[in-house]
């Protein structure tokens, strides 16, 4: 398939040096987050030589240093509108290549990275978005990356994809440990296109993405706060609010939720929550947020504890609906699980819920990864496609 302004995926392929400049952008609803960092292969039969550094310091054959980073406003297009979501990107992507710019100036960068100037194009540009599962959409912000980033090759994918390209990082401390400071760091990863694999997402909303080693995948869930989302945060926000109504009604016990929302939100009593969800100024952005008073609760009120279980549950049936679908038990295949988002990463509570969860099932997990900078998966998938089409 043709990009839309860009060169074919198959013809006139990328002239290939040692190292390349990349930037890796994951955009959701809530923040958008740009990293641009030098990519190294590490293998001579690839590429020829590496930097002495990251030979010294990757153990797998391609290794990624990270030199810039940035935030921004959202990065979904489908929640805040293709004009803003598009802002927002070009702002962080651009700010991430400001700090590369000026790290490439030291002279231990300069000598580090001679195949990288302070001009040199990009190789590649990876956009992992929200909100671009259709076809339609994802080749408009594919279009629009052509005419506006400056890069070579533009690859934009749903925010799950970098989520299971994550899994080929090597476990190091900064990752395992939460570090999203990783400015400077060399971290080390392979490039695969075979493995088992499941990633889940509980942010806002909540999605989950499979993949298999014979080339099949998978998806469920997805489908936004009004078809669903369960165990994502404004669906957990929801359930908080409802239990709220239901004992201001006399129908239902009493929560500690009720006072400790109402104060966050400014609130005299139950029944001015009706003028605060439906304003239309009020996003699911907004109201995702209560999420965390639920969160913070669970421990001391039973009716913040069920909902966090619930949601536990809800996100269970996600990752086994997609093992299901991948045969992964008939198969005898113990998947790799990331789990990744704002509620898996701050709330460890979820996470072990959604855990506990799976435990009661007859799947098996190799092992449970938490992914606290998703973006890092854009490496390995714009990695990916300059070696396919060096090959």
């Amino acid at each position: 398939m043709n990009s839309p302004t860009g060169p074919p995926l198959t013809e006139n392929p990328i002239a290939v040096p040692e190292q390349h400049l990349i930037v890796a952008v994951d955009g959701g609803g809530s923040k958008t987050r740009a990293l641009a960092g030098i990519v190294e292969f590490l293998d001579t039969e690839l590429t020829g030589r590496a930097s002495h550094e990251a030979r010294q310091t990757c153990g797998k054959p391609v290794c990624v240093t990270i030199l810039g980073s940035a935030n921004s406003g959202p990065g979904n297009a489908r929640s805040v509108g293709f004009d803003t979501a598009q802002a927002n990107i070009r702002d962080a992507i651009q700010s991430s290549l400001q700090s590369t710019r000026t790290a490439l100036q030291t002279p231990e960068n300069e000598q580090r990275f001679p195949a990288i100037s302070r001009e040199q194009p990009i190789s590649a540009i990876t956009l992992s978005l929200a909100g671009v599962g259709r076809e339609p959409d994802r080749l408009r912000i594919e279009q629009w990356g052509y005419e506006n980033l400056s890069s070579q090759s533009v690859l934009v994918t749903t925010d799950a994809a970098p989520l299971l390209a994550y899994l080929n990082f090597e476990r190091d401390s900064r990752l395992q440990n939460g570090d999203t400071d990783l400015d400077g760091a060399t971290l080390a990863f392979e490039i695969s296109s075979s493995m088992n694999a499941i990633s889940l997402i509980s942010g806002t909303g909540s999605f989950c993405f499979g993949v298999a080693d014979d080339g099949r995948n998978e998806t469920c869930g997805g489908w936004g706060g009004l078809l669903g989302d369960e165990g994502g945060g404004y669906w957990i926000a929801m359930e908080g609010l409802k239990k709220i109504t239901r004992h201001a009604d006399g129908r239902g016990p009493t929560t500690l939720l009720t006072q400790h929302v109402l104060n966050y939100l400014g609130l005299r009593n139950a029944t001015e929550l009706i003028g605060y969800i439906y304003d239309p100024n009020t996003t699911r952005d907004q109201i995702a947020k209560i999420a965390g008073i639920v969160f913070a609760l669970s421990a001391e009120d039973p009716i913040a504890h069920q909902i966090v279980s619930d949601s536990g549950r809800w996100l269970a049936e996600l990752i086994q609906t997609v093992a299901t679908k991948l045969r992964f038990s008939e198969r005898g295949i113990s998947p790799i699980l990331g789990l990744a988002g704002g509620n898996f990463c701050n709330q460890p509570i979820l996470f072990e819920a959604t855990l506990q969860a799976i435990a009661t099932t007859n799947m098996g997990i190799a092992e449970a990864v938490r992914i606290h900078e998703p973006a890092l998966g854009g490496f390995v998938l714009a990695s990916q496609k300059i070696f396919d089409r060096k090959a």
